[in-house]
């Protein structure tokens, strides 16, 4: 992005918020209509297996009161004690059945074996003691309801509710059996199933299914169908009654279902809900929230557009104007800038006072500058530099002070020539006077000459006596010196070995004070002790007495062998300056005989230059009647000088330092 535009980089940026915040809500959303769907389906499935669970028990009450009270009514009037009522009790039953269409037949069997029912006898040996319901009721002692079933006579499905008949002795009368279709059943679990998009099925204590929407699964005269041959609902094992689990229905596709057990029956009733329906709603969640994205762009893009237009493209083309700063265009236009926004006026503002102080900068370092390329180096800025540019003027005020020393001191130098050329001019002259003088004096010097190498001659013999001379006393000189170096050396030695005894009697004087120190303890110690101390205080008052003479004494030696130590070395002292002194008469000695060759080696030559000087002096008039030639020559060459000196100056005037 460091390439995009400002413009861009809002708009990239805000896009991606925009896209950020809708797919976080859309996420959110999501979660929160699954979650919103998961309750409402489960309430939906626990809702409609309450509805059908209500209808089932409303339905199955009606006839479990009912076979309540006939056997209530039986055991009551003693029916069965009465041959008479008997003769005639299918005609009670069949008049009791009446109200009830849904019943299709009404029996009692007794505990003799008589069958009393409106329909009759199923068949001349007809047992029902022997029969299921009769069995189960009996076994359970209270009202049972057996499983659905295809009744031969009517074809379709049948549950029987049978009921013991039990007398006032608590004795078994017989039962009381009530055989009932159960289309109500299907009419509900089909209408519920209809209204809500559920489905709804009854399953018996073996998993088989009793009552389904779909014709083809139910139950028929040779067999019944396992829950588990139309689908996967193996995770209801794993769950609790009225939990939801996630199943596969007949077609394959994944449910929500839930099961509630039937009350009075061995009954499973099995809600079912189409999870593809949460998933449509999600779907649709999702591509609304797309939709809205697009639009939620579309729109920011629209208004990012308009922001940009109106706040940013102010900005890029302050960037623009100051873009010319790096050509050298320091005369910036912002009239063109609207200034929508005071952030804007304060950027046009300040672009303009950066575009004038920047002129104001520049056009007065180019004055100054000009200044200088025309001699007139007192100029100085009156500009307030402000920032970075303050060292500008400082260096410009710099520039013009180093100048104007330079060119005084060139305007002083070239006035310093000019006076030396006039000197020159003078001494070239005096010069050329002082050669005819100096050929008059050399005459003179010539003869002296002469006189002076005689007299040089007659010292050389007597310079020869006195080396001789020196030659004895330097013998003389180096055997004192030897004699007083060998005292020097003995009086170290005295020196060294009075120190070594002075450090002795140091440690003896320590062994007194420690000893002194100790018998002071001793004394401490046997007067804390009391009377049978007293001998040894006495004795420790003894050592303390010894240790201070003992360090009286010490220190008397030691006062004695200082005062030996300062005798000897002053003695040393005076031994060692009588060494320097001999040395230094050596030394003299030496260098007397060294200045006396010398000196006769010097008269010799000095004998032999004064005849190299008598011809030498010959030489020297020639010389200086060349050097008379020069001083002439020197006389034009300064008169010359002074010439370019003149121009030098007139040149250094033409610039303006003061």
């Amino acid at each position: 992005m460091k390439n995009l535009s400002l413009a861009k980089r809002i708009k990239k940026i805000f896009s991606i918020i925009i896209v950020t915040v809708l797919l976080v809500t859309t996420i959110i959303q999501i979660i929160t209509i699954n979650n919103q769907l998961n309750e409402e389906k489960e309430m939906q499935l626990s809702l409609n297996s309450q509805t059908a669970l209500a209808g089932f028990s409303g339905w199955l009450e009606n006839y479990i009161t009912l076979a309540g009270t006939i056997t209530d009514e039986i055991i009551t009037n003693e029916y069965y004690l009465n041959p008479d009522i008997l003769l005639t009790f299918d005609k009670y039953l069949e008049k009791r059945m009446q109200n009830f269409p849904e019943i299709l037949n009404l029996y009692l069997g007794t505990e003799e074996g008589s069958f009393y029912a409106p329909s009759g006898l199923p068949s001349p040996d007809y047992d029902p003691r022997k029969r299921g319901w009769y069995i189960e009721a009996v076994k359970e002692n209270g009202l049972i309801v057996t499983d659905p079933y295809i009744d031969a006579s009517f074809g379709g499905l049948t549950i029987t509710v049978a009921k013991p008949l039990i007398d006032n002795s608590n004795e078994l009368r017989g039962v009381l059996g009530l055989d009932i279709a159960i289309d109500r059943l299907s009419t509900i679990i089909n209408d519920l199933s209809q209204e809500n998009e559920t489905s709804l099925f009854l399953l018996n204590g073996n998993n088989e299914i009793i009552v389904h929407e779909n014709e083809q699964f139910n139950p028929t005269q040779d067999s019944a169908t396992l829950i588990n041959d139309i689908g996967d609902y193996s995770s209801l094992v794993e769950i609790k009654e009225g939990e939801m689990a996630t199943t596969k229905n007949h077609d394959g596709k994944s449910t929500a279902s839930l099961y509630n057990r039937v009350p009075n029956t061995n009954w499973v009733l099995l809600a079912n809900y189409p999870n593809e329906i949460k998933a449509k709603s999600i779907l649709s969640v999702i591509m609304t929230s797309l939709a809205v994205c697009i639009v939620s762009i579309i729109i920011s893009g629209w208004i990012i557009i308009k922001f940009t237009k109106k706040y940013i493209f102010p900005i890029e083309l302050g960037i623009d104007a100051l873009s010319g700063l790096k050509t050298g265009d320091l005369k910036i236009d912002t009239s063109h800038i609207p200034a929508n926004s005071t952030e804007i006026s304060t950027l046009k503002e300040n672009i303009t006072d950066i575009s004038n102080t920047l002129q104001r900068y520049i056009h007065e370092i180019t004055n100054i500058l000009k200044a200088y390329s025309e001699g007139d180096f007192t100029q100085t800025s009156k500009e307030d530099f402000s920032g970075e540019f303050k060292p500008i003027k400082t260096s410009l005020s710099d520039i013009s002070i180093k100048l104007r020393m330079l060119l005084a001191e060139a305007s002083n130098s070239a006035n310093e020539v000019n006076q030396g050329a006039n000197e020159i001019a003078t001494s070239a002259q005096s010069l050329s006077q002082s050669n005819l003088e100096q050929s008059e004096f050399l005459k003179n010097f010539r003869e002296n000459t002469h006189n002076i190498t005689d007299n040089i001659k007659g010292s050389i013999s007597q310079i020869n006596l006195s080396h001789e001379l020196g030659k004895k006393m330097k013998i003389k000189v180096e055997e004192g010196q030897e004699i007083a170096s060998e005292t020097v050396l003995a009086m170290k030695d005295i020196t060294e070995s009075t120190q070594q005894i002075s450090q002795i009697i140091t440690i003896i004087d320590e062994i007194a004070n420690q000893t002194s120190l100790l018998a002071l303890n001793a004394s401490i110690e046997s007067a804390r002790v009391g009377e049978a101390g007293k001998g040894f205080t006495v004795v420790a008052n003894e050592i303390r007495d010894l240790a201070r003479r003992s360090s009286d004494t010490v220190k008397e030696i030691q006062s004695i062998i200082q005062t030996n130590l300062d005798r000897v070395t002053l003695g040393e002292e005076k031994v060692n300056l009588t060494s320097k002194a001999l040395e230094e008469i050596k030394l003299a000695t030496i260098e007397n005989d060294n200045v006396s060759i010398k000196i006769l080696e010097n008269t010799k030559m000095q004998s032999t230059t004064l005849e190299q000087v008598s011809e030498s002096t010959n030489l020297l008039s020639v010389g200086i009647e060349t050097n008379s030639k020069i001083s002439e020559e020197n006389v034009a060459i300064s008169k010359e000088l002074t010439t370019q000196i003149e121009t030098l100056k007139n040149q250094l005037a033409q610039f303006k330092i003061e």
